[in-house]
């Protein structure tokens, strides 16, 4: 009687942290941050705008040359950075961001900044 109470016992706690885990709201895809999300406009020598939608989808409007891009990207809020991934060839741009007020700055490791309006 005693091995089955201890059987049941283990059970139950086996199917409660099961339970636990599967509601912990945890999904494959983290929300982007919402202070990224939205449209923002070139300021300055940046053409164009940037549109960074909350499904984890971009989109570069009007860039030189008619260079539009369109991808995914992924956020780092702890780093501030945001890693963009584009579409059509799967280029890779990797950027620190900071965000005052309305001003977005995108910055690379190297290069110039990329700014930008809401």
């Amino acid at each position: 009687m005693k091995k089955i109470a201890i059987i049941m016992v283990a059970i139950l706690t086996s199917l409660f942290f099961i339970n636990c885990s599967a509601d912990s709201g945890e999904t494959a895809f983290e929300e982007p941050a919402n202070e990224l999300v939205g449209t923002w406009q070139g300021v300055g020598n940046e053409q164009g705008s940037i549109t960074f939608k909350s499904d984890g989808t971009f989109k570069e409007d009007d860039l030189p040359g008619d260079l539009n891009m369109e991808g995914t990207y992924t956020i780092d809020e702890i780093n501030k950075t945001v890693v963009c991934i584009e579409n059509e060839y799967g280029i890779t741009y990797d950027y620190y961001y900071t965000i005052t007020g309305n001003e977005l700055t995108l910055q690379m490791e190297y290069g110039f900044p990329r700014t930008f309006v809401k």
